[in-house]
């Protein structure tokens, strides 16, 4: 038998994680090796929510629930005999799956679209080699031309990007950087698709719930069992290489974001903020990202 291929070795942990994903968002339960020496039957506390669930952000089993979208409760018991032939996935590709799915994105399709504001535009979609969530990048004329063009990193935002929620800032930013972009005369936008700051959209909507209660987005975050910020910017980096942008000014007040593409490699000349109008629905939330996130407005 020959052996595999390098390449063929990086992509497992990605098919190992998603075919996992697959069944935990049907209720399917796995198998998780690697943890200590037992084999671990696994399957998601959301989909059995009257189930004694861990909760431990460290636990691989619940940063697999977290991949998967759900919330990060899983129920955990010893593998019996019944339980062969489930689908096994390991707490080694668990830990690699980040990077390893970001190491798999391919640019699968493009075209020109010209935008309000950027009629000079083509947005281009990338995706991992084996399916999963598609990301965006909307190159703004020729970006290549300058040494460190405008560069926004925006992570998908359906409530303020489609239908213009004011309880964010993020329609407001994306439509501002696109302005910024046009009148530099070229840059991009790479869109991620990372609703909630990495917690999807249902538990973004579970989170604004938790606010309405009087909790910020920092508490709500918390209360669900998620990071305050559970993105990860090995995407963005990826694509910025794949655009040959690797020298860029970034449009953020997110000092995270830059330490996030800098450590893939990209090199951040300079930090350039987005600010936009403050409303009365947003005015707490836009503190709460200054006092307990960093943003720097």
């Amino acid at each position: 038998m020959k052996p595999a291929s390098p390449h063929v070795t990086e992509r497992r942990p990605v098919l190992e994680v998603e075919r996992a994903i697959s069944d935990l968002r049907r209720g399917q339960p796995v198998i998780l090796e690697g943890v200590g020496s037992k084999r671990l039957n696994v399957v998601s506390g959301e989909h059995f929510p009257e189930a004694a669930a861990i909760t431990d952000a460290e636990h691989p089993a619940v940063r697999l629930m977290k991949y998967a979208g759900l919330l990060p409760r899983a129920v955990v018991t010893p593998l019996s005999a019944d339980d062969a032939g489930m689908l096994t996935v390991s707490a080694t590709a668990i830990a690699q799956y980040p990077v390893a799915l970001a190491g798999s994105l391919v640019k699968v399709s493009e075209a020109n679209v010209s935008l309000k504001g950027a009629q000079d535009a083509k947005v281009i979609a990338f995706r991992p080699r084996f399916g999963h969530e598609e990301h965006l990048a909307v190159v703004i004329g020729d970006p290549r031309k300058q040494t460190a063009p405008y560069v926004r990193i925006h992570s998908s935002c359906v409530t303020g990007d489609v239908f213009g929620s004011l309880r964010c800032d993020c329609g407001s930013q994306l439509h501002k950087a696109i302005e910024i972009i046009e009148a530099a005369g070229g840059g991009a936008i790479v869109y991620l698709s990372q609703e909630g700051r990495g917690i999807g959209i249902a538990n973004k909507l579970r989170a604004y719930a938790l606010q309405d209660t009087g909790l910020d987005t920092v508490e709500a975050n918390e209360a669900l069992g998620f990071a305050p910020d559970e993105r990860d910017f090995a995407l963005a980096a990826t694509i910025l290489n794949m655009l040959e942008l690797k020298r860029i000014t970034l449009l953020t007040n997110n000092p995270e974001k830059v330490a996030g593409v800098s450590a893939h490699g990209i090199t951040v000349e300079k930090r350039a903020p987005l600010v936009v109008e403050i409303n009365p629905h947003n005015e707490k939330y836009l503190g709460t990202k200054a006092l307990k996130l960093g943003h720097q407005f």
